[in-house]
C-alpha cells in the first residue's frame, strides 16, 4: 500500500476542493477523491439507470485527485470503491409549498 497523503498534503488539497475531499479506501489501497461537478454530474446522469457501473468508473476517473491508482484499473478494487462513491453526492433537503 501507498503511504496516505501526509495531513499537510491533505489540508492543501482541502483547500484546493473546498466542496469537499474524502478518503476512499478498500482494502489496503487509498485514493482521494473530490466532490463532483454539477458539469461531471450533468455528463454521467444519464447512466445511472443504463450503466451504473459506467457511471461510478466515470465519476471515479473525475474526482480522482492521489492515491493508488489500481483503485481505478484493478476491477476488485473498483468493484469496492464504486459501491462508496454514491456518498459523494450529498443532496441538501429542500421543500416547496404552494402558495
Amino acid at each position: 500500500m501507498k503511504t496516505p497523503l501526509s495531513p499537510q498534503q491533505i489540508e492543501e488539497l482541502k483547500k484546493k476542493y473546498p466542496q469537499g475531499l474524502w478518503e476512499l479506501t478498500v482494502e489496503d489501497k487509498v485514493a482521494y477523491v473530490r466532490k463532483p461537478t454539477r458539469e461531471e454530474m450533468r455528463s454521467v446522469i444519464g447512466m445511472a439507470t443504463t450503466d451504473p457501473l459506467g457511471m461510478s468508473e466515470q465519476i471515479l476517473n473525475d474526482c480522482f485527485v492521489a492515491g493508488d491508482e489500481e483503485i481505478k484499473t484493478d476491477d476488485d478494487y473498483f468493484y469496492g470503491a464504486a459501491q462508496q462513491l454514491q456518498n459523494l453526492i450529498q443532496i441538501k433537503s429542500a421543500e416547496l409549498k404552494k402558495l
